[in-house]
């Protein structure tokens, strides 16, 4: 061990205790630098990719990859307090009686509200916050209606499903118990948030056309199973960044 100072430093390998220089360059086969510590960075610092398959996972504000900004990451969220709060408002809306099942919401639109806490100092040092998640929603709600999510009262993400132009009619579309899948990548304003909360609804709207009183599905056991298990809405790997 050693300490290392340098205005540049062009190298394979190095352990040392303290590193203390402007230019850090790795001399392997992969163009790799790995930092296996903790990393203190004093200024801004710039990374310069030789290709564009490169990977930077770094914690500090400033990171610039090829001149532009990098988002920082201040949370994963698990959500599974989301989905089973999601899916047991979803459920109220739907009485099950013996083998029947219906609908029971009078209003075409029902949403959820949530806010999300960001425990991080650093939150009005960026403009920007990145919200990323997978997002999963049984084909037998979401065809021929509308998902959608609110920050406050603003719009920032609203997907539609048409499959067939029908509304049950089908057998099939009936008990359609696959889950379309999609990737939602929000941007808001830092401004946005109070006290660190980001409030965000989720929505369904239904179509004009749905009937939700006579949406019987007895014969669908696959649906009853997933109402029964919390998995009508699933929210999956849940990223909150900053920039």
């Amino acid at each position: 061990m050693k300490n290392v100072i340098t205005s540049e430093l062009l190298t394979d390998k190095l352990r040392a205790n303290k590193i203390l220089g402007s230019i850090l360059i790795s001399n392997n086969k992969l163009h790799t630098l790995f930092i296996n510590s903790f990393l203190k960075i004093k200024g801004q610092v710039s990374y310069e990719s030789p290709t564009q398959t490169s990977f930077v996972q770094l914690g500090h504000e400033n990171i610039f990859l090829n001149g532009v900004k990098q988002w920082k990451l201040l949370a994963d969220f698990d959500p599974i307090e989301i989905n089973k709060k999601i899916n047991t408002f979803i459920n109220s809306h739907v009485t099950l009686k013996g083998e029947i099942a219906e609908m029971v919401s009078v209003s075409k639109n029902f949403h959820i509200s949530q806010n999300f806490t960001i425990n991080s100092k650093n939150l009005k040092s960026g403009k920007h916050i990145l919200i990323e998640t997978d997002f999963k929603f049984v084909n037998f709600l979401w065809n021929n209606n509308t998902a959608f999510i609110k920050i406050e009262d603003d719009l920032y993400w609203l997907e539609h499903h048409n499959w067939e132009n029908n509304t049950y009619t089908n057998e099939y579309l009936e008990c359609d118990s696959e889950k379309w899948n999609s990737h939602i990548r929000i941007i808001i304003p830092v401004s946005n948030t109070k006290n660190n909360l980001i409030p965000i609804t989720f929505g369904i709207k239904l179509n004009d056309n749905f009937d939700n009183f006579n949406m019987k599905f007895s014969h669908c056991s696959n649906i009853q199973s997933i109402l029964n298990d919390f998995r009508t809405v699933e929210f999956e790997n849940l990223h909150i960044s900053l920039k």
